[in-house]
């Protein structure tokens, strides 16, 4: 994977990011995607496998559900690796329920 610097903040993210927009199944996400937690929770893992580190969020994607996806299983991912550290991860947007 390709990392560069994000602006001044000392950040390296991935070039490629995760976009977790059909995570969830309301709203519009629903009619794109509507991916269940289990195949969100796949994809995050497919993600961190090839190098992603940068994750856009919002928790206007699927009425909040994408984030109630994503963080939990984040953090457990988090929790479980030794390839991780707290600094792994870049999340864009959102208010991280």
């Amino acid at each position: 994977m390709v990392y560069r610097q994000l602006g001044r903040s000392g950040l390296r993210v991935s070039v490629l990011a995760l976009g977790t927009m059909t995570f969830g199944d309301a709203g519009t996400a629903a009619a794109i995607g509507g991916l269940t937690s289990r195949e969100g929770r796949a994809l995050v893992d497919q993600a961190v496998e090839a190098g992603v580190n940068l994750i856009d969020t919002a928790d206007i994607y699927s009425g909040g559900r994408s984030e109630e996806i994503l963080y939990p299983y984040w953090l457990q991912v988090k929790t479980a690796s030794d390839r991780l550290s707290p600094g792994d991860l870049t999340l864009l947007g959102g208010r991280h329920p």
